[in-house]
């Protein structure tokens, strides 16, 4: 089972709009984020994902068994994900979102699999203009009738 330790605020400022939304109310912009990872949840429902905020601010919340957040508060993301790596039984398994190069950095020394923040979002982020390729696809919603080239490259490396 994967568990991917995300940089929440990382995350966040690597994408205009919810950096936009950010500015204008961070536990939108947070709760955005989490609706986003709780779709690419549902893609993959063995996976865990822990989302790392800075700091502690009200509203921020998304119920689902994979998806746990965790609000560092005098301390950094940076150091909880750390903290949650050293501690770890099995780094094998943890994948590491965020482009902080601290971060990336440790990670690579115990072995993690890495993402950038930029990377991630191209997973978790809708692709607006890509038409559905089969017309069955409403009618079965158990298994789609094709793989995208990002679940493809995903899996790829998922499971090298």
């Amino acid at each position: 089972m994967k568990k991917f330790l995300i940089d929440a605020h990382n995350l966040i400022h690597k994408d205009a709009e919810l950096k936009k939304k950010f500015i204008k109310n961070p536990a939108t912009a947070s709760n955005s984020l989490l609706e986003l990872v709780r779709i690419f949840s549902n893609k993959y429902p063995s996976y865990k994902f822990l989302v790392i905020f800075d700091g502690y601010f009200e509203g921020v919340s998304i119920p689902h068994p994979s998806i746990t957040t965790i609000f560092s508060h005098k301390q950094t993301a940076d150091t909880i994900i750390k903290e949650q790596i050293k501690n770890s039984l099995s780094t094998k398994n943890i994948v590491v979102v965020s482009s902080d190069s601290e971060v990336l950095s440790y990670s690579r020394i115990y072995s993690c699999e890495l993402y950038t923040s930029e990377e991630f979002l191209l997973f978790i982020k809708p692709i607006e203009d890509t038409p559905i390729k089969s017309s069955n696809f409403e009618n079965n919603k158990e298994k789609p009738n094709f793989t995208s080239k990002k679940d493809m490259d995903f899996f790829k490396n998922a499971f090298k």
